[in-house]
């Protein structure tokens, strides 16, 4: 999970980090994450987009921090760890900077 390209970040309902990899600190600047309650450090919107992100649903946010301006994709999963009865969901975070450059360039 560490050795990836993509941030992966999974939490519960209540908001309570239980994994992120090296890639979604990264991205997002936080030497750690274990609540998203953190993530208004990063940008006051942030932590409610996390929040409220449903299963299958993609978002596009545009993250400013001291290394400029970076838009991030996020795609959220959800998963039921039966055993614990506990719903996690999983988001998947993607620079598209170069992305969205290569489409500008192109237009």
């Amino acid at each position: 999970m560490n050795n990836g390209k993509t941030g992966i970040i999974s939490y519960n309902d209540n908001g309570f980090v239980f994994q992120t990899n090296n890639e979604a600190l990264r991205l997002l600047g936080l030497p750690v994450l274990t609540h998203l309650k953190q993530l208004t450090r990063v940008d006051e919107k942030l932590n409610h987009i996390f929040e409220t992100i449903s299963n299958g649903e993609k978002k596009q946010v545009v993250v400013t921090d001291e290394r400029g301006s970076h838009n991030l994709s996020l795609q959220a999963i959800e998963t039921l760890i039966e055993r614990r009865n506990l719903m996690l969901r999983i988001v998947a975070i993607n620079d598209i900077n170069n992305e969205l450059e290569d489409k500008e360039i192109e237009s």
